[in-house]
């Protein structure tokens, strides 16, 4: 199996790709932001986890509530569809006090 550091990961190998359903676990961190690959971006990350696997991802706050990002919105959507079950979501975490960019 792949591990996630492996090249047959990364987009410039094409010709080694990982086929879907490969990964027990997936974890993502400031992914799915605007300047990465946004909300749209679930679905094509979720297509290598395996049945049952766990995913986890942090957002900052600014962007999970911001309807314009969609972060929120498209978990539900997820959820909805049954394609993946929250299992659990961590509270806003604040790092510098009076910071919206530090908060988590």
């Amino acid at each position: 199996m792949p591990s996630a550091l492996s090249p047959q990961f990364s987009a410039r190998s094409p010709q080694q790709a990982v086929p879907p359903e490969s990964y027990d676990a997936l974890v993502s961190v400031g992914t799915f932001t605007p300047g990465h690959m946004g909300a749209d971006g679930f679905e094509s990350v979720l297509k290598y986890l395996k049945k049952g696997g766990l995913f986890c991802f942090t957002a900052r706050s600014i962007y999970f509530n911001d309807t314009g990002v969609g972060i929120k919105e498209r978990i539900k959507k997820l959820e909805t569809e049954g394609k993946i079950e929250l299992y659990s979501k961590t509270p806003e975490l604040v790092y510098h006090e009076g910071d919206p960019h530090t908060k988590y």
